[in-house]
């Protein structure tokens, strides 16, 4: 070991079983996409249950990837703190705190990046919600247009009256201008 003692043969031991338990969680995350593909090039198989498992198994991916960095973050710090030398009163040293102080703003930021993509998730989820909503609300018009058959005339007749009320105001806004610059270099010059 590297710890000078038992207590460095523990810690060994125990990075061993992680790096194991790591690695074993790594290949059956691995053999997840395998079968997730494999699932998804079935014709048998409906569209949102490939979906769901394949969101599924970017939430597991995504979570063995946060709990795989904060275990790194926690052994880091151990081995930090263990090689960490203090001065004379008990304190750390300068380099030690700057550290500490670093990989507390690391972590911070880590945090903060997960948050911003959580929300980026629960908008995603929000958006295609709306999506199926406004798709619905679609059908429903379309369904009511063929119903009802004087109303796409009317809308028709509305969306004629818009275009020719823009027309006439930008004629309007026009003459407008081209009096206001015959004015100021004509009249005024």
């Amino acid at each position: 070991g590297g710890g000078g003692g038992a207590g460095g043969d523990d810690d060994d031991d125990a990075t061993a079983g992680g790096e194991h338990m790591r690695a074993e969680l790594s290949r059956l995350l691995d053999e997840l996409k395998k079968l997730n593909a494999q699932l998804s090039a079935q014709r048998d198989v409906a569209v949102s249950t490939v979906s769901h498992h394949r969101d599924r198994l970017i939430t597991y991916t995504q979570e063995f990837r946060r709990i795989e960095q904060r275990v790194e973050s926690a052994v880091n710090r151990a081995r930090l703190m263990r090689g960490g030398s203090r001065t004379r009163n008990g304190e750390w040293s300068a380099e030690m705190r700057e550290l500490m102080r670093e990989h507390d703003g690391l972590r911070s930021s880590h945090r903060l990046a997960d948050n911003v993509l959580g929300q980026g998730e629960r908008v995603l989820d929000d958006l295609d919600f709306q999506e199926t909503r406004l798709r619905g609300v679609s059908g429903r018009l379309a369904g009511l247009m063929k119903n009802v058959p004087g109303l796409n005339e009317l809308m028709t007749r509305i969306d004629y009256r818009k275009r020719r009320d823009r027309l006439m105001l930008a004629g309007c806004v026009a003459t407008g201008f081209v009096v206001l610059f015959v004015y100021y270099f004509y009249v005024r010059g």
